[in-house]
């Protein structure tokens, strides 16, 4: 099949062992060549298909690591495009990515969230990494930032829970809410051993609702971070469970996703700190 904008030793080499890599992987829906995802997205990727009903996976054949032509795609989609789940990737030959002896560029694709699939001469294809659809994507650097002051064991769930949500945003936000609420219940029976509440009940939000109902002056003063646990367990804790119907209803889940997991590191940061106020230590239980 001829290529618009490849040369032909990469339509050899890469596109064709990638045409039928995705076609066998994924079927032919939505399969297309050199044909522009959006109006207002300035990228032709070379291969393009539906990796479920409503998601596409858009692929840059390139003897680049990482063509400048996949910034603009990334900045055009999440400009123009937010109701549409797309993944990006790059396909290239396996010298390519082997000449990249330290992973420099690798990495910078992977903290992008752009994928990587490589051919080598015989045409095998290797997924070296997955992508991660455009506007679900979190960089790696400001979610470390985002919670570089929270106690290490914190840290450690929420690290272990952004690996999950890289490829699972539905999975991540549940876990960052188990974080939540692990720290909810850990505050509540410390204040029950300290007299402050009477039961904390057989839930996270039971447990929130005794703290936020406590006389003791303490935890009075810390209402404002107790009941913005308690909102976010409400409003995020269970995402819609029933399947979207269309594109726009999946990049409003994946957006849904992406918001609450940014808010749990806000959320978790104030009850922390609210624990702390206490004169209690922070502690990871379960109900």
């Amino acid at each position: 099949m001829p290529y618009s904008f490849i040369p032909q030793h990469l339509a050899t080499a890469v596109a064709d062992p990638m045409q039928a890599y995705l076609t066998g992987k994924y079927g032919r829906s939505g399969f297309k060549v050199d044909n522009q995802i959006h109006n207002d997205v300035h990228w032709t990727p070379t291969l393009q298909i539906k990796t479920s009903k409503f998601c596409l996976l858009g692929i840059e054949v390139s003897d680049q690591l990482y063509p400048s032509v996949i910034k603009i795609a990334a900045h055009d989609l999440l400009a123009s495009c937010a109701d549409m789940p797309v993944c990006i990737s790059v396909a290239c030959p396996l010298a390519v990515y082997q000449a990249d002896a330290r992973q420099n560029i690798s990495k910078q694709l992977r903290r992008d969230g752009i994928g990587l699939i490589t051919v080598d001469d015989l045409g095998n294809v290797t997924e070296q990494f997955a992508p991660i659809h455009v506007i679900h994507h979190i960089q790696e650097d400001a979610f470390v930032k985002r919670i570089g002051d929270l106690p290490v064991s914190v840290r450690v769930k929420f690290s272990a829970a952004y690996d999950v949500y890289r490829t699972n945003p539905y999975q991540g936000l549940q876990d960052v809410s188990q974080v939540i609420e692990a720290l909810s219940v850990g505050f509540a029976k410390d204040s029950l051993k300290k007299g402050w509440i009477t039961s904390i009940g057989g839930s996270a939000a039971d447990a929130l609702d005794a703290l936020y109902s406590s006389s003791e002056r303490l935890v009075t003063h810390q209402r404002a971070a107790i009941g913005g646990a308690r909102d976010y367990i409400k409003s995020f804790r269970n995402p819609a469970s029933h399947p979207p119907k269309n594109m726009a209803e999946v990049a409003a889940r994946i957006q849904e996703c992406r918001e609450g997991f940014l808010n749990t590191t806000r959320v978790a940061s104030n009850l922390c700190e609210a624990i702390h106020k206490c004169g209690l230590k922070v502690r990871l239980l379960v109900p």
